[in-house]
């Protein structure tokens, strides 16, 4: 309750002078090469990531590292809640995107606008944080700041405001959060070996909650 409450707060605070900030990032956009912009883009790309984290996941697998195993479990089970409530959120709050040229008060609940919160936030630091956590690496920090990145183009390519990419990123990185410390705190496990048995080989799974 206590995050949400923050989040909502935050969210207030920021509509307030997301026009100009808005304006201002959009600024960058002739500075910033297209094709930089574009790989931005698809870093947090629902369609591009999620798929990504589930191979990862897959390939985990095979490590016999079941703490390798726990971080992209994670990281796949935070991209989904995660999402879920951001497109709960775009779904109920119905509010319009900088291109509409409509305003940032704009909202229509139930409208089938889908500005608040950014997406694309939300899945690039659902993804990020477990592995940050599990593993607080120079590599994992430069990653994560792609998320940074993300947001920054999806404003000055005018698809977002600025408290759609600050709520949309709380709510990947509360998630990815509370879930990593969910699995460390209990220890959950996920170990995955190979068996032999009968001249036929595979995979045996277990998942200790």
């Amino acid at each position: 309750m206590l995050f949400a409450g923050g989040t909502l707060g935050t969210a207030w605070l920021l509509s307030q002078v997301d026009e100009s900030a808005t304006e201002n990032a959009a600024a960058f956009a002739e500075r910033t090469p297209q094709r930089m912009r574009k790989i931005f883009h698809e870093v947090g790309n629902v369609k591009v990531m999620r798929p990504i984290a589930v191979v990862v996941f897959l390939g985990s697998l095979t490590s016999g590292n079941e703490y390798l195993q726990d971080a992209a479990f994670t990281s796949v089970q935070a991209i989904v809640f995660a999402n879920l409530v951001t497109n709960g959120l775009k779904l109920a709050v119905g509010r319009a995107r900088p291109s509409a040229h409509l305003g940032a008060q704009s909202i229509v609940p139930f409208s089938g606008r889908r500005s608040f919160p950014s997406g694309h936030a939300t899945t690039v630091f659902a993804l990020t944080t477990p592995w940050l956590l599990y593993y607080p690496r120079v590599e994992m920090y430069v990653l994560f700041a792609l998320g940074a990145g993300t947001a920054f183009v999806r404003m000055i390519d005018d698809y977002h405001w600025l408290s759609d990419v600050v709520i949309g990123g709380a709510i990947g990185a509360g998630t990815g959060y509370l879930l990593t410390r969910r699995h460390l705190r209990t220890d959950l496990r996920l170990s995955v070996s190979p068996i032999v048995m009968g001249g036929s080989a595979g995979l045996r799974a277990v998942l200790r909650l």
